[in-house]
C-alpha cells in the first residue's frame, strides 16, 4: 500500500543458489558483515529436488479449472498431486542421506522439496562454505555463507533449487516518492473510497456477507511487515459500518504495531468485502515466492482464498544490481522462477486461489523507476505475471460527468475532511489521478507462456492500434497480466486514525474478498471452492462481457511521479492496464450458479 510515509514497492526476495558453484563478489550495501556464525547457530534452508511430469500436472490442473470441462471443480489433494511429480524414491533418499552424514541435521520432506534445519559447522561442511552474521540498516539479521559453496556430484542432478543460504531478503524501503496533489483536476472534485462504495460500484448486495465456515481467506505478508493492531480494526469497522472478524489462525511471526500501513489496508479491505469469512493472517518469515508456495501448498487446510501484495520485477530475481548476489552461476532467474511457477500450479491445483498485485510502478517497474533504461523500458512484475495466479491491477473512482449516483447516508468514516465518493467512474490509476501520483502494473511475463485460457483476447489486443513498448523490447507471446481490477486510489484506512491509503495492494485483498462471497456461494449450495481463477474469469468474459466493467482509457507508462515514452494502453476489452476491468458482482453470480 502507499501512504504518506512509504510511496513504493512491497519487496521482498530469496533466491536459489547455483548446484554447482556460487561465488559472490560483492554484497547488498544495506546488509554488513559481522563475525563468523557460531557453529552451533541454526539456520534453516530449502532444497527443490527435482521433478517429474509438471506438464501433465499442468494439464491436469487446466482442464478442473475450465468451466467447460466435466472435471471442473475436481480439486486434487496434495498427495494425489505429488503422486504425480516427486521424483523417484532413490533420488530423494540420496540426497537426504547426503544431508544426514553430518549430525544435528533435521530434514523436513515434502517429497518434491525438503526443509533442513541445521547447524551451521554442518553446513559449512557439506557445501565447503563459510557462514557469517549480518546485520540490515534496519536491525533485521541474518545468517547467509559468504565467499561461495558447492554441492557434490554425487547429489547434484537431483537438485534443482537452493534456497535460504546465500542471498540476503531485500528488506522494504520507506521510499520517499513525490506526495503531491494532483495537477490536472481539482483535489476537492474526488471523494475517498470505503466498502460501502466498492459494493455499490460492483453491483454487490449492501448486506453480501459469508455465511459457511468453510469460506476461508487469508492476507500474505512477508517479514519483516508487522501485524495491524487489533483497536485499529475494530475502530475502522465502527466508523465504516463493516464487522472486524478475528483470525481464526496464525502462521509465522506475529508482532503488532508498527508504521507500515500495508497489512492494515490488507486485513482492513479483505474482511470489508469478505465480510464474516473465516480468516487467517500468514507471515512468511524467510523467502520469497517458491517458499511461499510451498507452505500453502504444504499446509493441509490453507484457506481457499489467499492475497497476496508483493511483487519484484521477474527479471531482477537475482539481479546483482539489485541484490549484489547471484542466484546461480549464470546470473539467471529463469531457474528460479520456473521452480515457483511449478510449485503455484501445485496450488492451483488444490482448488486454491492465489490472488497477486501487479504493483504500482506502471510497465516500466521499480527497476526503470526514471525511465533511462532504453534497452529494457519495461520489466515484467513477479510473482504476478505468474500464470498460475490471478494478476491484480488498480483504478481511481474519478469524478463522473453525469450525475453523482443517489447515495443514502454514508457512515462516520467518511467526514469532511474525508467525503466518500458517489462516482461509478473508473479509470486506471495513473499519476495525474491518484493522490500519491503512482501508476497500476501490467505487462507480459518475461518467462511464462501465453497460457490457451487467454488467448483469443490478447491475440485481439496485440492487433489494437494502442501505445505499446517497441516490437522486440516486450514478450509479445507470453502470459499477458492483469486478469482484472478493482479500485486501489484514496482507500480510507484506520491506522492510529483514519488516513488514505492506496495501491494494487488495495485492489487485491478487495477482489479476493469479492472472490470469497462467490465462493460462499459454492459452499452454500454443496459445490467445490471456485480454486484456480483465470480460466473462469476468461470464460465468464467470453460468455458474458458485461460480467466486468471495461476499463478502455488511460495508459501505464507512467511511474511514480515520472512519465516514460513506453507502457501498454488500454482499450475495449482485455488489456495489460486493467486485465478484464472490474467486477461486476451479480452477472459473476448468475454464470457461476450455472456451473457444477
Amino acid at each position: 500500500g502507499i501512504n504518506a510515509e512509504y510511496g513504493g514497492m512491497k519487496s521482498f526476495l530469496v533466491f536459489a543458489v547455483a548446484l554447482i558453484c556460487v561465488v559472490l563478489a560483492s554484497y547488498p550495501e544495506d546488509w554488513t558483515k559481522l563475525s563468523r556464525a557460531k557453529p552451533s547457530d541454526r539456520i534453516t534452508f530449502h532444497i527443490g529436488l527435482k521433478q517429474r511430469n509438471v506438464p501433465a500436472l499442468e494439464a491436469k490442473v487446466l482442464d478442473i479449472s475450465d468451466p467447460d470441462s466435466v472435471n471442473y471443480g475436481k480439486w486434487l489433494s496434495a498427495s494425489e498431486i505429488l503422486d504425480m511429480i516427486a521424483p523417484p524414491q532413490e533420488e530423494h533418499d540420496a540426497v537426504v542421506s547426503w544431508l544426514k552424514t553430518q549430525k544435528g541435521v533435521v530434514v523436513t520432506s515434502f517429497r518434491d522439496a525438503l526443509k533442513i534445519n541445521a547447524p551451521v559447522s554442518a553446513v559449512e561442511t557439506l557445501f565447503n562454505c563459510t557462514f557469517y552474521n549480518w546485520q540490515h540498516t534496519t536491525g533485521h539479521t541474518a545468517i547467509r555463507q559468504s565467499g561461495g559453496m558447492t554441492v557434490p556430484s554425487s547429489v547434484r542432478s537431483h537438485i534443482d533449487v537452493i534456497t535460504g543460504l546465500t542471498a540476503f531478503p531485500i528488506i522494504k524501503k520507506n521510499w520517499k516518492k513525490v506526495i503531491a496533489k494532483e495537477v490536472d483536476i481539482s483535489q476537492d472534485t474526488y471523494g475517498y473510497v470505503i466498502p460501502k462504495v466498492i459494493r455499490r460500484l460492483y453491483n454487490i448486495p449492501e448486506n453480501a456477507e459469508v455465511t459457511n465456515a468453510k469460506t476461508t481467506q487469508t492476507v500474505m505478508e512477508f517479514l519483516p511487515v508487522t501485524a495491524p493492531m487489533y483497536s485499529d480494526c475494530q475502530q475502522f469497522a465502527n466508523l465504516a459500518d463493516e464487522v472486524f472478524t478475528n483470525y481464526t489462525k496464525i502462521i509465522g511471526p506475529f508482532s503488532q504495531g508498527g508504521l507500515d500501513t500495508e497489512s492494515t489496508l490488507d486485513v482492513q479491505y479483505i474482511e470489508g468485502l469478505g465480510r464474516k469469512a473465516t480468516n487467517w493472517y500468514w507471515t512468511i518469515a524467510d523467502g520469497w515466492a517458491y517458499e511461499m508456495a510451498l507452505e500453502i501448498f504444504n499446509n493441509p487446510n490453507s484457506p481457499v482464498v489467499i492475497s497476496v501484495s508483493y511483487g519484484w520485477p521477474e527479471l531482477l530475481t537475482c539481479q546483482s544490481s539489485i541484490t549484489h548476489a547471484k542466484c546461480d552461476s549464470s546470473n539467471d532467474p529463469v531457474e528460479y522462477v520456473t521452480r515457483a511457477n511449478a510449485e503455484l500450479a501445485k496450488v492451483a491445483g488444490r482448488g486454491i486461489s492465489v490472488l497477486i498485485a501487479t504493483q504500482d510502478e506502471g510497465a516500466p517497474s521499480e527497476a526503470n523507476i526514471d525511465c533511462t533504461d532504453t534497452a529494457h523500458p519495461v520489466y515484467a512484475i513477479y510473482p504476478s505475471s505468474s500464470p498460475w495466479v490471478t494478476a491484480v491491477s488498480a483504478t481511481t473512482v474519478t469524478p463522473t460527468p453525469q450525475p453523482m449516483l443517489h447515495v443514502t447516508a454514508d457512515p462516520p468514516i467518511c467526514s469532511s475532511t474525508y467525503p466518500c465518493t458517489t462516482s461509478n467512474y473508473e479509470q486506471p490509476c495513473m499519476t495525474n489521478n491518484t493522490l500519491y501520483r503512482w501508476t497500476t502494473g501490467g505487462g507480459f511475463s518475461e518467462y511464462a507462456t501465453r497460457p490457451t485460457w487467454q488467448q483469443d483476447v490478447v491475440q485481439n489486443y496485440l492487433k489494437q492500434n494502442v501505445l505499446l513498448p517497441p516490437t522486440g523490447k516486450f514478450p509479445a507471446s507470453n502470459r499477458g497480466y492483469a486478469d482484472i481490477s478493482a479500485t486501489g486510489s484514496r482507500i480510507l484506512i484506520v491506522q492510529g486514525g483514519v488516513t488514505p491509503s492506496a495501491g494494487t495492494s488495495a485492489s487485491t485483498p478487495i477482489v479476493a474478498g469479492i472472490i470469497s462471497l462467490l465462493n460462499d456461494y459454492r459452499f452454500n449450495n454443496n459445490k467445490a471452492a471456485l480454486g484456480f481463477l483465470n480460466p473462469l474469469l476468461y470464460k465468464m468474459y467470453a460468455a458474458n462481457p458485461s460480467t466486468f466493467k471495461d476499463i478502455n482509457v488511460g495508459t501505464n507508462r507512467c511511474t511514480i511521479s515520472v512519465c516514460c515514452t513506453y507502457g501498454y494502453g488500454a482499450t475495449n476489452g482485455w488489456d495489460p492496464v486493467t486485465g478484464l476491468g472490474t467486477p461486476n458482482y451479480g452477472e459473476m453470480l448468475k454464470y457461476i450458479a450455472s456451473l457444477p
